[in-house]
């Protein structure tokens, strides 16, 4: 009992993680561009430990709550915020449920990624991912939507045998709103106009028929006079149109609305409707302007900065953390070609500064980031930071200075 309970403590943790690492890697993913190496090396590393965790563990099945995901009625992940948050992109798309299952594979979750990106691009997130989750055929990857909860309780038991055997009669089972027989229908066709009765209605309404102004159109109190209906038999029921357009006429000529004009339902027009939907509300005009602030002040440097920050202090296993200082490197090095010297050092005076936080629990991770140091240091980084401070003379002594600190000379 001891070893199923590790057992199962060990598959929530191994979840868990996963779920934060595909958090992580759907927001690189769609923040940078296709051919960038940073969200192609975390899509293939993300992959291969996805695809792992499903043949060890078997079906990963996860339950979506509003801000909360859960396996086996454990939470395995809660949203922090709209920007952390997993959880809240399948509640606000309607998934209340998702799996891995046997059968997926890399190129599968590839897909996978490639939905969410195209998902957070669409301008208000109007993309209905969805339909492409089907569209995309991710096989080992499985979901449920509100709709089929709904769908679900639709009775499938009608016997359409039984229901004709009984001549057409309502399920017991179903709301009865009287006798449903061919006799009683067509009793509502049967008879004619009386048009003898049609003079008592005249006197009673002698009253009301000096009040109606003539020259006006009939209201709608006026139009209620006309609501009789006629009927026909089965046999005279194609014949008789005109028998009873003319009862109908002479019945409107003794009640006095025959000079009564015409009216119709007035079209509605197209341009109103048109601009109503294409209005912003309140609410949508202020995220507009929310997004364009956060667009204005977003800087592309110092944002990479952070997110490599984030991902060091994520990894809880030497190849992933191995993987992400090598990310680290290329950045570092691509950020001195570029002229951004600031943004370099302070990659690197992250690298010291998680030397002395994990020193004691992984000495071997404290290696991987010194050969990192002594790397950017090397011949080859510094011909790069040479060819950089030729090609661009605005850099200062102070930011040179700090870049070349880190190296502890």
């Amino acid at each position: 009992m001891i070893e199923d309970s590790a057992k199962r403590a060990k598959r929530i943790q191994d979840i868990t993680f996963i779920l934060k690492d595909l958090l992580k890697v759907i927001k690189v993913v769609y923040m940078y561009p296709e051919d960038n190496p940073l969200p192609q090396s975390l899509k293939r590393s993300f992959s291969e430990k996805l695809v792992s965790l499903v043949e060890e563990h078997g079906d990963i099945s996860v339950k979506v709550k509003q801000d909360q995901l859960f396996y086996e009625e454990e939470s395995v992940f809660t949203d922090k915020s709209k920007e952390e948050a997993l959880a809240g992109i399948f509640f606000e798309t309607g998934i209340t449920r998702f799996a891995f299952t046997d059968g997926l594979d890399i190129p599968d979750v590839h897909k996978l990624l490639d939905v969410f990106k195209l998902y957070l691009n669409s301008p208000c997130h109007s993309f209905d991912i969805v339909a492409g989750f089907w569209e995309a055929q991710i096989v080992g990857f499985s979901f449920a939507t509100v709709e089929d909860v709904a769908l679900a309780e639709y009775d499938d038991k009608f016997d359409y045998q039984d229901y004709l055997s009984r001549g057409g009669a309502d399920r017991e089972t179903g709301p009865r709103t009287g006798k449903s027989t061919d006799e009683g229908y067509q009793k509502i066709f049967q008879g004619h106009i009386d048009l003898d009765a049609l003079e008592k209605v005249d006197e009673e309404l002698s009253k009301y028929k000096g009040k109606i102004d003539k020259s006006k159109p009939a209201s709608r109190e006026e139009l209620l006079f006309y609501a009789q209906s006629f009927g026909t038999t089965d046999e005279n029921f194609g014949d008789g149109e005109d028998e009873i357009s003319l009862a109908a006429a002479e019945a409107a000529e003794k009640l006095g609305f025959t000079d009564q004009p015409l009216t119709g339902s007035s079209k509605p027009n197209t341009a109103l409707i048109l601009n109503d939907e294409f209005v912003l509300s309140e609410e949508e005009e202020e995220r507009i302007h929310n997004l364009v602030a956060e667009d204005a002040y977003f800087e592309p440097f110092e944002s990479t900065v952070e997110i490599l920050k984030e991902m060091l202090l994520q990894e809880t296993e030497l190849p992933g953390f191995s993987e992400t200082v090598a990310i680290c490197e290329k950045i570092g090095s691509e950020f001195v070609q570029q002229g951004r010297l600031l943004e370099a050092a302070q990659i690197l005076e992250h690298l010291n500064e998680i030397q002395e936080e994990i020193g004691k629990q992984h000495p071997v991770w404290v290696e991987r980031l010194k050969e990192a140091l002594v790397t950017a240091g090397s011949r080859e980084r510094l011909s790069h930071l040479r060819d950089s401070l030729n090609a661009n003379q605005e850099i200062g002594a102070g930011i040179l200075r700090k870049y070349l600190s880190n190296f502890g000379w």
